[in-house]
């Protein structure tokens, strides 16, 4: 059985595949997964997340700029 998230889940972060989970109310983790097939505005999962895992669909391309930029100013740029 295959896991599907909608293909605006999905973000490149320094070329690999990466989806935001919800952790919590506040909190929110990138994970990277690999993709398999693409069908109707949704893609497969192969490997990287588990059944009950909320992922970030409309949002995810906001999270990745907030995350990029918390990564940024924790390496002090």
């Amino acid at each position: 059985k295959s896991l599907a998230v909608p293909t605006t889940a999905v973000q490149k972060v320094e070329g690999a595949d990466v989806v935001y989970v919800q952790l919590d109310a506040q909190e929110f983790e990138r994970r990277p997964v690999v993709l398999g097939a693409e069908s109707h505005g949704f893609v497969e999962v192969r490997s990287g997340l588990k059944a009950d895992d909320k992922v970030v669909g409309k949002g995810s391309f906001l999270m990745k700029s907030q995350d990029l930029r918390s990564t940024m100013e924790e390496e002090g740029h």
